[in-house]
């Protein structure tokens, strides 16, 4: 296998630089070569060589690939083209010019206003039953379920659109390879209780992740966040109902607070069914609490970015930045979150311990090296809990 670089022709591509690397690919910002490409710059995610000789995970990166090019939906990330280059198996997807929304609330330096946060979510809502809807080439339900929804994988561009990610982990109807045997993919904390013991995914299993999604990012408290070691942690997510949110932060508004509550309850059948049911919640409750707009959104996503630019611009070098995949394969017996993700702390803390989930724009990045490498003043103070 050829060693990839910047400039080099890679199929119909050319690589502009590297991104970084998730569990199963090397991630890289790219150009199309083709004329009348629907997209000036692409993110392609290029298998790792020691995966290529492993059959399953072939199966399973193309599985991404073809349930991935049949979701058209303006909140959900498109992906364009998918194959194999001499011996490279490789994916293009569409390049979002924005942030995802851990990174934003580690930005914004808290909780999002409520009603931002209500309206990212409902825009997410929508894309995900997109989702759930789509069929099979002879019409019958595909059952397509994401099963890793975080506030990892949702992104907003500078525009304010919401974008859902990372489908990889999706599971079909028609599928005959979704998951390695004896095995589950996603993030503990987000995963409702029916999924975890049982295996069992359906829209109302991603319902349960957006709301304790939109619960950290109105709380600035990840779910459980109080509970450590995976063994604790799994009998809290299979058994415990999340606090009301407004027991973290008491200035949530009601009905927001009990869409949460009722977006997480433990038991499917006292949830909602649908994403869509879940996304007309978080609209009637933006009639009566009005958003800001889309142009504002994305003014605030241009200074998150800059925020997170200049306050760590040395993390690129760590691979930090780009569509990275942020979940690996965890083993049933040991299904434990925290070896990616920091234990117990505020999300402001969080900054120091998890890395930003964007892409660096041109003149940002200059700004990155100029000041690369410079001390910091008061970096002590910086990462001192804030006291409750």
């Amino acid at each position: 296998m050829r060693k990839l670089a910047p400039h080099l022709r890679f199929g119909n591509y050319e690589l502009e630089r590297r991104l970084g690397a998730g569990g199963m690919a090397e991630v890289w910002l790219a150009y199309p070569l083709a004329p009348g490409h629907p997209s000036s710059r692409v993110v392609i995610k290029v298998m790792h060589e020691h995966l290529t000789t492993e059959h399953r995970v072939v199966e399973l990166f193309l599985e991404e690939a073809r349930l991935a090019q049949r979701l058209v939906h303006p909140n959900i990330v498109r992906v364009f083209d998918a194959g194999q280059v001499d011996d490279e198996w490789f994916m293009a997807m569409e390049y979002v010019d924005g942030i995802d929304l851990r990174s934003a609330t580690v930005a914004h330096g808290g909780p999002l206003w409520p009603a931002m946060a209500a309206w990212l979510f409902a825009e997410a809502a929508a894309g995900l039953h997109a989702a759930h809807g789509l069929k099979t080439p002879t019409g019958a339900p595909l059952n397509l379920v994401h099963r890793d929804i975080s506030p990892d994988n949702l992104m907003v561009d500078r525009e304010g659109r919401v974008r859902v990610l990372d489908f990889g982990v999706a599971r079909a109807a028609d599928t005959e390879h979704t998951t390695l045997t004896g095995s589950r993919k996603g993030k503990v904390r987000y995963m409702a209780p029916e999924y975890l013991i049982d295996h069992q995914a359906s829209p109302a299993t991603d319902v349960y992740a957006l709301g304790a999604s939109l619960f950290e990012v109105v709380t600035g408290h990840r779910p459980f966040e109080h509970v450590k070691g995976t063994a604790d942690l799994h009998i809290a997510v299979a058994t415990e109902q999340l606090p009301p949110a407004n027991e973290v932060r008491p200035s949530l508004p009601e009905p927001l607070v009990a869409i949460i509550r009722h977006a997480t309850h433990k038991d499917p059948r006292q949830r909602m069914g649908t994403a869509k049911a879940f996304e007309r919640q978080l609209r009637t409750f933006l009639t009566y609490w009005p958003p800001p707009t889309p142009e504002q959104i994305g003014d605030e996503v241009r200074m998150w970015r800059q925020r997170l630019a200049l306050e760590r611009p040395a993390r690129r070098e760590a691979g930090s930045f780009g569509q990275l995949e942020t979940t690996e394969f965890i083993r049933v017996t040991s299904l434990d979150d925290d070896t990616t993700e920091p234990r117990g702390v505020p999300l402001k803390k969080e900054m120091e311990l998890s890395s930003p989930n964007i892409v660096l724009a041109p003149e940002l990045e200059r700004e990155a090296v100029r000041t690369r490498g410079k001390p910091k003043k008061s970096s002590r103070a910086k990462r001192t809990p804030p006291r409750r």
